[in-house]
């Protein structure tokens, strides 16, 4: 007989060792934690401590993700009331960037637009981002998320301020409501920040798209029809 056969005969037959308890007794086993030998049951004892402590850390985590859910829900909801609270178009760029800063602690946040209504043709925003930019962004069927590598929505995020230079960037496309998702952007929004780890290539996206989502919906009303 090999291992492998005395493996199958004793799952095979559960009451072995309750016929032969005298056995147990006699089995001794390396323990994993120190040098000496262990009994049978001792050892078992063991693994279920370990497997039980495994258990207990992945329940920690989950409890932990589950906080930082419901962080990130009260969080979306009062930036979307914030959206939601501006009645002129002109205001709603600086109500997202705004928010995502004062609400979500992001450093950096800017916001470029193409295709807007005339009335909005002058606003900040609205200022040419570039050819490049847009066929980039029209390109873009998630949120990207990595280290600068020199985009030039960087740039975007260090007008006007004296904020540290920008390592880690997430660029979000903005589309309207129903739009094709693999095309039709009409704006970037661009988050920065000089933590390389803040928005690091494993970093999930999908509450950055609906982050994206919200603000295409709001800043639609600055297109042109």
């Amino acid at each position: 007989m090999n291992e492998s056969d005395v493996a199958d005969f004793l799952l095979a037959h559960p009451a072995f060792f309750e016929r032969h308890a005298e056995v147990l007794g006699h089995i001794r086993l390396g323990n994993p934690h120190g040098g000496r030998a262990v009994s049978l049951p001792e050892r078992q004892i063991a693994m279920f401590r370990e497997k039980n402590g495994q258990l207990e850390r992945r329940m920690g985590e989950l409890v932990r993700y589950g906080h930082e859910n419901d962080s990130h829900a009260v969080k979306f909801d009062r930036w979307s009331a914030r959206l939601l609270a501006t009645r002129h178009g002109a205001d709603l760029p600086d109500a997202i960037c705004d928010g995502l800063r004062e609400i979500f602690d992001v450093p950096q946040a800017a916001v470029r637009l193409w295709g807007v209504d005339d009335t909005y043709a002058a606003h900040p925003a609205a200022r040419f981002a570039g050819h490049d930019v847009a066929r980039f962004t029209d390109g873009l069927g998630a949120p990207y998320c990595g280290a600068n590598s020199g985009f030039a929505a960087a740039a975007w995020l260090a007008e006007g301020t004296d904020a540290p230079r920008t390592a880690s960037i997430a660029l979000v496309p903005l589309r309207a409501p129903h739009a094709d998702s693999a095309h039709g952007a009409f704006g970037l929004l661009a988050l920065g920040s000089p933590d390389p780890q803040r928005f690091h290539a494993d970093l999930g996206t999908d509450f950055l798209a609906r982050l994206g989502a919200l603000a295409g919906a709001a800043l639609s009303r600055m297109l042109a029809p």
